[in-house]
């Protein structure tokens, strides 16, 4: 595999233009690499689009769950809800009044509307993502364009990165609880099939929004380096499809085997982000300015190991991917093996689950092989005999 980008080494890291003291390019003609069509503005919006989806399932399980009296269920399913959104609301507005401090974005006269929306924390920047770039496309001066580029794609950046970390908080525990709780239900709850319908699509949009984050987000990295090629809309849905189907095979290992063994599960994790804390930090990050911050985001990173990996350094994946995906393969083998020796023989999905959880981690790890053999950008793929 070659060369990817997942990493930034700051949030303001954008392609940065050369400009004369007028402000403007010396330039007349727009760069090759500042190519942004009416396309690009509607990847943010399936992105608010997600979020919606997730955000209105999780409330409506909360309310089930308290609806029944499961006041541990509707806690912890609320828990999830609040607190990504409290925490990414409260960066977003540290990140707004940096960038007044240092002028690092343009509020256009047509889009001030966008930053009295503030408080709304993730839904302002993806408006924010959306509306400036609809004033790049329909701008016609080519200096004004070259200007609005860089906030189009630092909008774009700081907008998925909210929603991956927030997907990292939420989403992803989320989804390991009412799949537990499914499990546990075996898994009709009562005769409320309505209730059944709602914890699946809960399921689901959790699913949905974690994979598409990790895309999306990915993606606008690739953006904001002008010496990286675009993700095409084929290389985008083989990518989601591929986080998609090793995410699911990891969340179903993780929540079936806590269906079991209950607080056991807890170990599992520790002793999974202490092998990968220190296997990120002999990676030799360079993210952040001092020490103590580097190995506090590499902590960050070992917890998002939990459910997928992603490239912590600018250079070729190709072993990490293997040792990373070799792993996960060996520890949810074991955690599939220990759900199903003490499983009931008559359980329904016993079968179903045990068999799907290994088809949907080989079909992801097939999406990932064609994503790098045709669809990464830098077509110089090959695979090693």
């Amino acid at each position: 595999m070659s060369e990817d980008v997942d990493c930034l080494p700051s949030a303001t890291s954008s392609r940065k233009l050369s400009l004369t003291e007028n402000g403007h390019d010396k330039v007349d003609a727009l760069p090759a690499y500042m190519k942004i069509t009416w396309l690009h503005a509607f990847l943010p919006f399936i992105s608010l689009s997600i979020y919606v989806y997730d955000i209105g399932y999780n409330i409506a399980v909360a309310v089930f769950h308290y609806s029944n009296k499961d006041y541990w269920y509707f806690g912890l399913t609320l828990t999830f809800i609040l607190i990504p959104t409290l925490v990414m609301t409260g960066i977003s507005w540290r990140w707004y009044v940096l960038d007044a401090r240092k002028q690092e974005i343009v509020q256009y006269k047509n889009l001030k509307l966008i930053f009295i929306l503030q408080r709304l924390g993730l839904f302002s920047r993806y408006l924010e993502s959306i509306f400036l770039t609809i004033y790049f496309i329909i701008a016609k001066d080519t200096s004004e364009k070259k200007e609005c580029y860089t906030f189009v794609v630092y909008a774009d950046t700081i907008a998925n990165k909210l929603r991956f970390f927030g997907c990292l908080m939420g989403s992803a525990p989320q989804l390991v609880l009412q799949i537990y709780i499914l499990a546990l239900q075996n898994p009709l709850y009562g005769d409320n099939r309505f209730m059944l319908f709602t914890q699946i699509n809960s399921c689901l949009a959790s699913l949905v929004s974690l994979s598409w984050s990790l895309v999306s987000y990915q993606r606008s990295l690739r953006l904001s380096l002008p010496n990286k090629v675009s993700l095409t809309w084929q290389g985008i849905a083989v990518q989601f499809l591929w986080r998609f189907s090793v995410i699911a095979a990891r969340v179903l290992a993780l929540a079936l085997f806590a269906a079991i063994y209950n607080w056991y599960i807890s170990i599992v994790c520790g002793v999974h982000c202490i092998i990968m804390f220190a296997w990120i930090v002999s990676m030799k990050t360079s993210f952040c300015e001092n020490r103590c911050e580097e190995l506090g985001y590499n902590a960050v990173l070992a917890v998002m190991y939990i459910f997928c990996y992603f490239n912590p350094v600018d250079s070729p994946t190709r072993y990490r991917y293997a040792i990373y995906y070799t792993f996960m393969f060996c520890e949810n083998t074991l955690l599939m093996t220990l759900w199903f020796t003490k499983a009931e023989p008559h359980l329904w999905y016993r079968i179903p689950a045990f068999v799907g959880h290994y088809m949907s981690f080989f079909i992801g790890l097939l999406y990932m092989l064609v994503y790098y053999l045709v669809y990464h950008p830098s077509k110089s793929c090959t695979l090693e005999i």
